[in-house]
């Protein structure tokens, strides 16, 4: 009896350890990436990151919650760090600002969800989907 009481509590504790969190219709639960300490931690990438047809992709990678590495990967060369820098957000709005060559850049754009939408000369976006 004491073995059939312990493998059903084993049983139990394993079901809600291994089940993912839903929301009530059964979605997963989205996490808020406005929220500086959920970003820190997180890797976000685009695959067409510009008109350079040798350019695989480039990366935001949020270390902590205020610093971040721009990445990138070419074909026919290993991902190199490009800059390093801080980012601040306000709403849905994340603002970067890093060093380049010893200029200062600055570059913004809109977080949706698994997305980051950064506005680019010409009109263009770049957008930057979480990993």
């Amino acid at each position: 009896m004491k073995k059939i009481v312990f493998l059903a509590i084993a049983i139990t504790a394993i079901m809600f350890t291994s089940c993912k969190k839903t929301e009530n219709d059964g979605s997963p639960v989205s996490v808020d990436y406005t929220k500086p300490a959920n970003i820190s931690g997180t890797t976000w990438k685009t695959f067409s990151p510009s008109a350079d047809p040798s350019m695989e992709w480039a990366a935001l990678i949020f270390k902590s919650t205020a610093a971040v590495e721009g990445w990138s990967k070419y074909k026919t060369l290993n991902a190199t760090k490009d800059w390093t820098g801080t980012f601040a957000i306000v709403n849905a709005n994340i603002t970067f600002n890093y060093s380049m060559d010893s200029i200062p850049e600055t570059f913004s754009g809109t977080i949706s969800g698994i997305t980051i939408t950064c506005p680019m000369g010409g009109g263009a976006s770049v957008v930057f989907t979480k990993q």
